[in-house]
């Protein structure tokens, strides 16, 4: 029940480094899509450097989990990458953003009580930074009471927050601003909690090419509100 990594059976001339492999697995989970093995098992090597990502029972976890919405795209960069090849012949290829941001709401059953899940993709060839605000990937009911404010363009609003989350930051879980919300935050791929991120969303530095990053948001409160 899990993905494929350096697979040529869907894509005949394209494989995955360990890198793209976990990321792909990750978009998958994130957009509860249905997980497939395909890759040979008798391959002692590729099936021992696969077997952390597909056997993340915080990943599948999410991939299972039902909270009205399968899994989206929130954010994504405007700049594109070009895969070469990408598909069934040595000279296709396929275009995406240079980076973009997915979001899943979770019902808070499990002990973390998590809320929502956030991937976080470089598709580029070159480290970059990642980053969310809270308010990006919140539903309306599991966002703290805010204070009364003139309520702005959706365009305007999303640019506000995104701008607010990607600010540089001295380092990747610093707090962003001084009148947000902030989350628990947990990290699947290292199966560990990073503690309360405050300020209204996180910043990622140096996320490495074809890289990924994977968490989940639980206990999201207002400035001031109890942990």
């Amino acid at each position: 029940r899990y993905t494929k990594s350096k697979s040529r059976s869907a894509c005949k001339y394209f494989s995955y480094s360990r890198t793209e492999a976990r990321s792909h697995f990750g978009a998958w989970c994130v957009v509860s899509s249905p997980l497939v093995l395909s890759f040979d098992f008798s391959n002692a090597t590729l099936l021992d450097e696969v077997w952390p990502t597909v056997t993340n029972r915080d990943a599948l976890a999410i991939n299972e989990a039902w909270a009205g919405a399968s899994g989206t795209l929130f954010a994504a960069s405007a700049e594109v990458t070009t895969f070469t090849p990408c598909g069934f012949t040595r000279d296709s290829s396929c275009t995406w953003p240079l980076w973009w941001s997915w979001a899943k709401p979770l019902p808070a059953t499990d002990a973390r009580a998590s809320r929502v899940a956030i991937l976080l993709m470089n598709n580029g060839d070159a480290p970059t930074t990642l980053g969310f605000a809270y308010q990006d990937v919140l539903l309306p009911h599991q966002l703290p009471d805010p204070e009364p404010e003139p309520e702005p363009s959706p365009g305007a609003r999303h640019e506000r927050q995104l701008s607010t989350a990607l600010a540089l930051a001295p380092n990747p879980d610093q707090v962003l601003a001084t009148n947000a919300s902030s989350c628990e935050v947990y990290d699947v791929w290292r199966r560990s909690a990073r503690g309360r991120v405050g300020g209204g969303g996180l910043v990622e530095r140096d996320v490495a090419p074809r890289n990924s990053v994977f968490l989940t948001l639980s206990r999201c409160v207002a400035v001031g509100g109890e942990g």
